[in-house]
C-alpha cells in the first residue's frame, strides 16, 4: 500500500494527464472517422476489420494492440510498459464510439456528406489527433503496443525515429487495403507522414526543455 501511495504521488499528474489525452485522442479520432476522409494507420485497419465484420471498433483497436502486446514485452521487457499503456489500449477506441454516437444523436443524418464539413472536421481532428499522440509519447508514462515497436526498432537498429515510425505507419496503411480492399485518403498519408515529425518536434522543443 505504501508503495501505491508513493508511485500515485510521484505520478499523479502525469497520470490524469495521459488519461485525459487519451481520451482527447479518443475524441479528435471520431471527428476524422466522420469526416471520411482517413484516420491514423491502425485505425485505419480496425475501421477496415470493422466494415467487415461489425465488431466494435474500440474493441479492434484494443484487439489489434493485445496482438502486439507479446512482442513488446519480449523485445523492450518493461521498458515502454507503463498506466499510458492501459490507457492508450482502452480508451481510445471506446471513446471514439461513444463520440460517435453523441455526434450521430445531434447533428442530421446527412450532415457529413456536406464536403465543407468534412474538410473542417479533417482539419480540426488531425491537428488535435497528432497533438494529442505526441504529448502522450513524450509523457514517459508507458506507450501503446503499436506505438511501442518503432521505439523498439529504433533502440535495436538505431536508426533516426521519424523514418522508421512512417515506414511502420505505413506499413499498417497497407495492411488495411489488403484487408478493406480500400485505398487510403489523404488523411491517412497526412498522418503517416506528420506523426512520426510532430512526436520529435513535440520533444525537442518542449518535453526536452522541461526535463533540462
Amino acid at each position: 500500500m505504501n508503495r501505491i501511495k508513493a508511485w500515485w504521488g510521484k505520478n499523479k499528474k502525469k497520470t490524469i494527464a495521459v488519461i485525459i489525452t487519451e481520451i482527447l485522442t479518443g475524441f479528435f479520432l471520431s471527428f476524422l472517422v466522420n469526416a471520411n476522409f482517413g484516420t491514423d494507420p491502425a485505425s485505419f485497419l480496425s475501421l477496415a476489420v470493422n466494415a467487415r465484420t461489425g465488431i466494435a471498433f474500440g474493441t479492434l483497436q484494443l484487439s489489434l494492440n493485445a496482438v502486439l502486446f507479446a512482442p513488446m514485452l519480449i523485445f523492450s521487457r518493461t521498458r515502454y510498459l507503463g498506466v499510458g499503456t492501459i490507457a492508450n489500449m482502452t480508451l481510445i477506441g471506446y471513446s471514439s464510439d461513444l463520440n460517435r454516437f453523441v455526434m450521430s444523436r445531434i447533428f442530421p443524418v446527412d450532415f457529413f456528406t456536406h464536403l465543407p464539413v468534412r474538410i473542417v472536421f479533417l482539419i480540426i481532428g488531425l491537428t488535435g489527433f497528432i497533438i494529442c499522440c505526441a504529448i502522450y509519447m513524450n509523457l514517459s508514462v508507458g506507450l501503446a503496443p503499436y506505438d511501442s515497436i518503432p521505439n523498439i526498432i529504433r533502440d535495436y537498429t538505431h536508426l533516426p525515429f521519424t523514418p522508421v515510425r512512417m515506414c511502420w505507419d505505413f506499413l499498417f496503411i497497407v495492411l488495411g487495403m489488403i484487408v478493406g480492399g480500400r485505398l487510403p485518403h489523404v488523411g491517412n498519408v497526412l498522418m503517416a507522414l506528420f506523426l512520426g515529425p510532430t512526436v520529435s518536434f513535440v520533444d525537442r522543443h518542449f518535453f526536452r526543455k522541461i526535463r533540462n
